[in-house]
């Protein structure tokens, strides 16, 4: 019973991770993004993803841009959870941060577009989604409060010669994301200053995910034991042996895309984009077997071998202005709706979300003289979490956000442009309470009783088969009364308030970028 709990509740935060961040759409596609993100309303080889109708607006001929960005990340979320106090490293402290650090050093993308009259083409690469790479050096809250409440439950057994005052145990976790996206789009200039685009995006994702939680110890009666030595828990594998999971994944889809551009006059430009929902089913590939003891755990259901994973990319709104007030001054807004709702997730997790997300962009470029232009924007998401929100997890969360664009473009001459950028996004800590901490205690009650129900059964068979009064017949009656009495304890100390916590999520997130752009 132990072993399925361990197993179910510990890798329930792993399983989180598929979706890397939530519903994260990658809008980061150039060094020119980076420097002033409102690019639905500017008119340029970038517009192969954010503006494909404004290609049309080009000049005749080809045009290329290669960029390259690195993206750097801290998750942290401050937990505190009163079994926390038992920890050998947490020095009697019920709060503790679990860091994870995300890195992508080399985030390419490339566009092209080639414009004949009124007809155009374009094609963008790049990785439209995936969270990149997240180590947790030393595991998650999931992982501890759970290892943690073993001596809770014990101890308010109160069996006389057991008394649990310490716990150990050594954990870790690596995971990697992405989308890798290829779009196409043609259009066509219907007027000099309407055009039309259509699209597509054949989306392909990939994820690896490593974790385990192993060298499991107990502080029973003022020694430090491994938990196959303590008697109440040495015949459960799991404490043994530890949790490994090596699982991969992988799937595609496909991104219809329609796009307009009405350039008024030459100080205003409108361009706006819809990409519909992308369905996504990801095949897996694990050690989740028939043959492994976690098969039958729900919370890996989607790390089966052989299984699927719905894992919509959600369908997106995206509308923007740019405003010339001067020849030398650019002024741009624009907005982004993601229908988050619509798109399913594993165990129709989009259904925990409050609303949508949205975002608010604006920005500004100035032609310092022929050759430099400095530039300025910022960013506001917000991901319609609501309030204390059951769609993130400490392995897998986003928070409303602000963010800051800064950067420089250089022209070296009337074909080549070179763009240099930095955004830095700040972002709204987020606080969740539980009475009943990751679900801890329902956990323990619902297994126990099911593992009750299987003892039962076994007194049943032996006392059929006359065996009573033999060994056998008295373990499995011992091992009986312990997990039927788990309900009723878990019950105990939950009322107690004792099972009660609080997760504090918060992010830093700082992007550089640097691109070339070249017009054949």
């Amino acid at each position: 019973m132990v072993k399925q709990l361990f197993t179910a509740t510990a890798f329930l935060a792993l399983s989180n991770v598929a979706l890397a961040g939530g519903f994260l759409t990658n809008t980061n596609q150039s060094a020119s993004f980076l420097r002033m993100p409102a690019q639905e309303g500017v008119i340029s080889v970038e517009g192969a993803y954010y503006n494909p109708a404004g290609v049309g607006f080009l000049n005749n001929g080809w045009h290329f841009a290669f960029n390259w960005q690195s993206a750097y990340q801290k998750r942290n979320v401050t937990s505190t959870f009163g079994p926390y106090a038992l920890g050998v490293d947490n020095n009697g402290a019920t709060t503790k941060l679990f860091q994870g650090k995300a890195s992508a050093p080399v985030i390419p993308s490339i566009d092209l577009a080639f414009v004949k009259n009124r007809w155009f083409g374009s094609f963008h690469f790049g990785l439209t989604g995936g969270g990149g790479k997240a180590n947790y050096a030393h595991g998650l809250g999931t992982f501890e409060s759970t290892i943690s409440t073993i001596p809770t439950i014990i101890n308010a057994m109160g069996l006389p010669t057991m008394k649990i005052d310490g716990y150990d145990f050594d954990s870790y976790m690596h995971g990697r994301q992405y989308h890798f996206g290829a779009q196409f789009g043609a259009g066509y200039r219907v007027t000099d200053n309407f055009s039309v685009s259509a699209g597509a995006r054949i989306v392909y994702a990939t994820a690896n995910y490593t974790g385990f939680v192993n060298d499991i110890q107990y502080r029973l009666n003022g020694t430090m034991m491994r938990a196959s030595q303590i008697p109440v828990l040495q015949n459960i594998p799991l404490l043994a042996e530890g949790i490994n999971l090596e699982a991969k994944q992988k799937g595609w889809g496909v991104t219809p895309i329609l796009g307009i551009n009405w350039k008024i006059n030459d100080q205003w430009n409108i361009g706006a984009k819809y990409e519909f929902k992308t369905r996504l089913r990801l095949n897996t590939t694990s050690n989740v077997t028939p043959n492994s003891t976690s098969y039958n755990v729900e919370s890996l259901a989607k790390f089966r071998d052989n299984t699927k994973m719905d894992n919509d990319i959600p369908a997106i709104a995206a509308l923007g202005v740019q405003y010339s007030p001067t020849s030398r001054l650019r002024l741009n807004l624009a907005s982004h709706v993601y229908f988050d709702k619509q798109a399913t997730q594993y165990n129709n997790d989009q259904e925990k979300l409050a609303g949508n997300s949205w975002e608010i962009l604006a920005g500004a470029e100035y032609d310092i003289n022929d050759r430099w232009t400095a530039s300025i924007g910022g960013q506001r998401t917000d991901y319609g979490l609501g309030k204390n929100s059951l769609y993130i997890s400490d392995m897998s969360f986003n928070t409303d956000s602000y963010s800051l664009a800064l950067g420089v473009k250089f022209k070296v001459n009337d074909r080549i442009s070179i763009n240099a950028s930095y955004f830095k996004t700040f972002y709204n800590a987020y606080k969740r309470t539980a009475n009943d901490y990751n679900n801890v205690g329902a956990t323990y009650s619902a297994l126990a009783s099911g593992m009750a129900s299987k003892l039962s059964g076994q007194l049943d068979a032996l006392k059929t088969a006359g065996q009573q009064g033999t060994t056998t017949y008295q373990q499995v009656a011992q091992a009986y009364g312990l997990v039927n009495s788990i309900p009723t304890v878990v019950s105990k100390v939950s009322d107690a308030g004792v099972l009660k916590g609080a997760d504090h999520f918060d992010r830093t997130n700082d992007v550089f970028g640097l691109g070339i752009d070249i017009r054949f």
